[in-house]
């Protein structure tokens, strides 16, 4: 094998030159070498104009020089090689600049030797008129683009489209969208960073179907201008129809494959039921064991692999090349699972079924890798009864055993959730009984205070209404904790419709849980305070406005009810049912106090209670409980 050039720029044809920027030659490639007859260790160092030069050049090498230093653009100039270095010969030079945090670092000369061309026009012109039969005649199409993409210059067309259809057009024009934008950020990714690429599209040409392989380029001006892009597109219609055909054809082999295989493993269970099958002759023995789906080995009578097939190869990671001196009857592994009498009873002559193990191969890429197998063994005998060779068959069943264990956490699962159910529909039926004795005792309090039935109505249904609400509520939670905001907002749009006029409202607080049973107790006193505003407060009359407000600490929640914009309230209101019940919510249920006032501008109650996840059998000593 050859070594690789020590500079990559060995492998260019052109003369590359790198030189410090005071035009010293630091690094010149292989071709520099050939052209000038000179060697590395005879250029480096040197003055650029000493080297590749000729004095009559110098002047207009000098100037382009000092345009390259002045300029971060390119350069160039076109200068004949020293005399004294053979042969005339004349290059076409072009510099570029290296710079690094502003400063020239580098410069780099490209040439190209053009001598013929400068001493012959007559074989240029020649050539010229070479490449543009050759474009005609080619079945490539060749085209120029402009910055915009529109197409300039085609040297033919795929009929019956016309050269005179495309000119002017951009690929937009004969592309579907989705297709017509890929190209263009191709091709706008070129124009920006002057590396080419290849592209495959499809295009409908009449009524075909037309695929093609395109090569494009950056075209640029001897100075470097941006002209646009140069490319050719080559008609793959009838190869992309060759590889439909050939993936065709693919499909209906591996279909044959799939129904040989089916009948080759029909023809394995026949082989483990009759014993005639046993005799079956070594070739078709052979093509049982290279085509088998399951992975198999054939033993020798003292433990030695004979053969191995593909689905064990697969199946293992590695070849038998990789396991020299294999002996299953010496496979330590089985002996420590105690599988070894069963292996030795087939190496005895017996059909053995080996229960699930674990297996883990001890090199390969699957080393230290536990795999679940199942396995069968079974001797080939000769006429004369003997074993001539074991068969041992193993399937992969660690798919098999992961989802049995997946199925097995599935109904530990569910088992744990039906528990869970039971718990639950324990826990509605014990607060199902306690609404409804709660329920059964207000109705037996309104009774001895409402006037007549429809006073009783009226004060009724509210609190029905609360009831079914916070039912509501912790059903929709799982009976589980919920949030102060929620349980605040929700109850508050569950009662809207009592109010004799809307009321503008603000709720506010951090976030808070509230364990299921203090939902009610505190659905409840809400109810009662909404009910009160209703008839007397915010909600009486229009204009009005509601605030509920929370804060809380590490120990207590305090909730502040606050209403203005109402008609102005009296002073000390006569305790009420309501007020009762407030009260009565607020110490039993919740473990709290709360304070109720009414100033004329509206009513101002608190209520304080321990957080929900503190201590709860505490009482909050921060205002005194109305009695």
């Amino acid at each position: 094998m050859t070594a690789p050039p020590a500079d990559i720029t060995d492998l260019i044809a052109s003369l590359i030159v790198s030189l410090d920027p005071q035009g010293r030659v630091m690094r010149i490639n292989r071709a520099c070498k050939q052209v000038v007859g000179l060697s590395r260790e005879l250029a480096i160092g040197r003055p650029f104009v000493e080297v590749f030069v000729d004095n009559a050049h110098a002047p207009q090498f000098e100037q382009t020089f000092a345009q390259l230093q002045r300029s971060d653009g390119p350069a160039e100039c076109e200068c004949d090689l020293p005399r004294d270095h053979g042969n005339q010969r004349t290059i076409a030079w072009s510099f570029a600049r290296n710079e690094r945090d502003g400063k020239l670092t580098e410069i780099i000369a490209t040439g190209i030797e053009i001598t013929s061309y400068r001493r012959d026009p007559a074989g240029l012109r020649e050539q010229a008129e070479l490449f543009r039969m050759a474009v005609a005649h080619s079945p490539d199409l060749i085209f120029y683009q402009d910055t915009e993409c529109r197409i300039t210059w085609v040297s033919r067309t795929i009929p019956p489209t016309t050269v005179a259809d495309v000119l002017g057009k951009t690929d937009a024009d004969f592309l579907d969208a989705p297709e017509a934008a890929r190209l263009t950020s191709i091709k706008r990714r070129i124009l920006q960073t002057g590396v080419g690429e290849r592209i495959e599209t499809r295009v409908c040409v009449g009524d075909e179907w037309h695929y093609l392989e395109t090569a494009v380029e950056r075209r640029t001006a001897a100075d470097g201008t941006i002209l646009g892009l140069v490319g050719y597109a080559r008609d793959v219609t009838e190869r992309k129809r060759a590889e439909e055909q050939l993936k065709a054809m693919n499909e209906t082999l591996e279909r044959r494959v799939a129904e040989r295989t089916a009948d080759l493993e029909a023809r394995t269970e026949a082989l483990a039921r009759s014993e005639e099958a046993l005799r079956l002759s070594e070739h078709r023995l052979r093509l049982l064991i290279d085509q088998a789906p399951v992975s198999i080995q054939t033993f020798s009578p003292d433990g030695f692999i004979l053969d191995v097939n593909k689905a064990w190869e697969k199946l293992f990671g590695v070849t038998v090349a990789d396991i020299p001196g294999y002996n299953v009857l010496q496979d330590q592994q089985l002996v420590e699972k105690g599988l070894m009498p069963q292996i030795r009873r087939a190496f005895a002559g017996h059909a053995v079924v080996i229960e699930p193990m674990f297996y883990t191969p001890d090199r390969g890429p699957y080393e230290g890798r536990a795999l679940w197998m199942q396995a069968w063994m079974y001797p080939v005998r000769v006429e004369s009864g003997l074993v001539r060779e074991v068969v041992l068959i193993h399937q992969d069943i660690t798919e098999k055993k992961q989802a049995e264990d997946r199925l097995r956490e599935s109904e530990r699962h569910y088992r744990e959730l039906a528990d869970y159910n039971r718990r639950l529909v324990r826990e509605v039926e014990h607060r199902v009984r306690n609404n409804l004795s709660g329920l059964l005792g207000l109705v037996e309090v309104m009774r001895r205070t409402a006037a007549d039935v429809p006073a009783f109505a009226n004060a009724i249904e509210g609190r029905l209404r609360a009831l079914a609400h916070v039912h509501d509520l912790l059903a929709t939670s799982g009976w589980q904790s919920v949030g102060l905001r929620t349980l605040v907002s929700s109850t508050l749009s569950a009662l809207h419709h009592m109010a004799p006029h809307p009321a503008a409202q603000t709720v506010s607080g951090p976030e808070v849980s509230v364990p299921p049973k203090r939902v009610s107790p505190l659905t409840m006193i809400l109810v009662e305070w909404f009910t009160n505003s209703c008839k007397y407060g915010a909600h009486s009359q229009p204009g009005g406005r509601l605030e509920v407000a929370w804060q809380a600490t590490p120990q207590t929640v305090r909730l502040c009810w606050r209403e203005s914009g109402g008609p102005p309230a009296m002073v000390s209101p006569t305790p009420s049912l309501g007020t009762e019940l407030v009260n009565a919510f607020a110490t039993r249920e919740l473990d709290g106090r709360c304070h109720m006032e009414f100033h004329p501008d509206g009513a101002s109650h608190v209520l304080e209670f321990p957080y929900p996840n503190g201590s709860e059998g505490q009482t909050p000593q921060h205002l005194p409980l109305v009695t």
